[in-house]
């Protein structure tokens, strides 16, 4: 198991990038799906409602790597005096580093592009809300069915909003 878990992190980049460059020239995944690839050529975000596919995949990093990963691991490397041998216990240290370094490396990334590196994030973040023009390029879909539900009450697309804003991550 320890080979595979060293092979998967390792090889993961490497198969990300080629997925990459493969859509980027054209010659991937073809064009209605979002690749990293056809993202990066295109320059457009891909359609998202209120919440984006980054924001429900740091979910779900957080509920796999974390909850499953580092605390399991790290509750069994507590408590040795459960009947765990030292194969058990070495095998938990290795998965508990391995899943504690993704999702730091993680996090590191998505704080950087709820900051720094989408234009207009972090000002929505420190105001509790965005610009309409924000809203439109990072949640399309949102922006729509807001301003859908704003004309049918005869309101603003802030008042449809319910007084909620995107989330910026």
């Amino acid at each position: 198991m320890p080979v595979v878990i060293v092979l998967f992190t390792t090889r993961i980049g490497a198969v990300i990038l080629t997925e990459a460059g493969l859509s980027f020239l054209g010659l991937g995944v073809p064009p209605p799906a979002p690749t990293w690839g056809s993202m990066l050529s295109g320059g457009k975000h891909p359609h998202a409602g209120r919440t984006n596919g980054g924001e429900k995949l740091w979910f779900w990093i957080i509920a796999t790597l974390g909850l499953l990963g580092v605390c399991i691991t790290g509750l069994i490397m507590d408590f040795p005096n459960f009947g765990q041998t030292r194969d058990t216990m070495q095998l938990a240290n290795v998965i508990h580093s391995v899943c504690a370094l993704v999702w730091i490396a993680v996090a590191m990334g998505h704080i950087y592009i709820g900051t720094l590196g989408s234009e207009g994030s972090f000002e929505g973040m420190a105001r509790g809300e965005v610009s309409e023009e924000w809203m439109k390029q990072h949640h399309d879909l949102w922006y729509e069915e807001i301003k859908a539900r704003g004309a049918e009450t005869g309101g603003s697309t802030e008042s449809a909003a319910g007084g909620s804003s995107p989330s910026t991550a």
